[in-house]
């Protein structure tokens, strides 16, 4: 998504007042820039990323943590998953339609299959992934990827489970994506770097 700096409106030739210039409507929902939601409130403060945990979600960091520090967060609970991961981009653009294309390319390198539809925040994908069971047997999982272009950042959500075999556009999991709020810090990154994430000890978490 593009970000706008509207024009100063120009005098009218008659009259010589300028038109009321307004700015674009305000968003519904998120994901939010840090500016917009400055305020904590309940979310999670997970340095780059701030959510809220739903009841009865926990969230799940990986093994390979490092020094508390991790490249991405999974929320899980009777939904499914959320996987979220959030990226540095350049001033002028997202980085969203080269993740995107990334995770396409991915799906279809490891067998899978992968489709580009329209979704709640722009395009997204829609993967069929093939895994192995407990058994030995190949099964197919589900996955849906939605992605938001920030000023200067941009987040990206798999989501997994009963909740990506069953797409909907509204439930616990899609609530934590349209509320989640992104510090993106002054540093200057190269484009599409991850933002690590630090995990606080009081949030419910999960080992996996």
């Amino acid at each position: 998504m593009a970000f706008f700096q509207p024009r100063r409106g120009r005098a009218q030739a008659a009259g010589g007042t300028a038109p009321e210039v307004t700015g674009p409507p305000e968003r519904e929902h998120g994901p939010w820039d840090v500016s917009e939601r400055p305020e904590l409130g309940d979310r999670v403060d997970l340095g780059a990323l701030r959510f809220s945990v739903p009841e009865g979600y926990a969230v799940q960091r990986p093994s390979t943590a490092v020094d508390g520090q991790v490249p991405v967060v999974l929320v899980r609970g009777p939904e499914g998953a959320l996987l979220l991961r959030v990226f540095a981009a350049p001033r002028d653009r997202g980085v969203w339609d080269q993740l995107r294309a990334d995770v396409i390319r991915e799906a279809r390198d490891s067998g899978g299959q992968a489709e580009e539809v329209d979704g709640p925040f722009g395009r997204e994908v829609r993967c069929q992934m093939p895994v192995e069971a407990p058994d030995g047997r190949t099964l197919v999982q589900p996955n849906r990827v939605v992605g938001y272009d920030g000023p200067r950042w941009t987040v990206r959500g798999t989501l997994l489970g009963a909740v990506a075999a069953e797409p909907r556009d509204d439930g616990d999991l899609m609530g934590v994506f349209r509320d989640l709020v992104v510090v993106r810090g002054p540093e200057a990154r190269r484009a599409a770097e991850p933002l690590l994430l630090t995990l606080p000890v009081s949030v419910p978490q999960q080992d996996s």
